[in-house]
Formats: C-alpha cells, structure tokens, sequence
C-alpha cells in the first residue's frame, strides 16, 4: 500500500495475485476527490493491517491505470 498526494492516485493497493499484470504498474487507486474516499482509504488500511485479502472491482482510466469502484474484504 503507498499514500501518494491528493490527484496523483493518492491511496494505491499494489497487486501480488495472478491478475496483476491487468493494472498498469500492477497498482489499484483510488484518489481524495472521489466519493466516500474517507471510509474506503480507512476500511482498505484497516483491512490490509489484519491481513486480509481485497477483492475489487475496477475501471480502466484514461491512462491505463486500475481505479477502484467498490470493493470487499475476505
């Protein structure tokens, strides 16, 4: 995980599962101005400090780049 500024894919998920080769730089994100950022930055620090494993939906950026949608925490 790597907390970055505001704009600049602020809070990133780094992959380490077969998938990650989808994901430019094989990161999700997710960024200060976007909906609920809050409570997602808290539930996925909380959750990556337990150990668990998070399981998102995402969407292709302009850029190529894997922005979070929603996600869950198993």
């Amino acid at each position: 995980m790597f907390a970055a500024g505001p704009g600049n894919y602020a809070l990133r998920v780094y992959l380490d599962s077969v998938n990650s080769n989808m994901c430019q730089y094989a990161f999700i994100y997710i960024n200060a101005d976007d909906g609920n950022y809050q409570v997602y930055s808290s539930l996925l620090m909380s959750s990556w400090v337990a150990g668990k494993t998070i399981e998102a939906t995402i969407t292709k950026d302009s850029q190529g780049f894997c922005h979070i949608v929603e996600f869950y925490a198993r």
